[in-house]
């Protein structure tokens, strides 16, 4: 699934590592959607919000480090 507004991004908590790989698999899957490519403008405005959870992968996207709006904690993004 690629970035698409229409569909919005998986919303929950990642508690523990165990939770990020079953959302890394979910989304391999194709259970949860994940990115592809960079968000514009509008999607990020309109999709990161508190609990939402994006799934991406490096070479995929080519996204190698998140930056939003908002400040996270952790920004890059170790390789599985």
């Amino acid at each position: 699934m690629t970035s698409n507004p229409d569909v919005p991004p998986f919303t929950g908590y990642v508690e523990t590592t165990v939770n990020a790989l079953r959302l890394i698999q979910a989304a391999r899957q194709g259970v949860i959607p994940r990115i592809t490519r960079r968000l514009n403008d509008s999607e990020r405005r309109t999709m990161i919000k508190s609990g939402a959870v994006f799934v991406f992968s490096v070479e995929e996207s080519g996204i190698k480090r998140w930056t939003g709006e908002i400040a996270f904690i952790a920004q890059s993004v170790p390789s599985l």
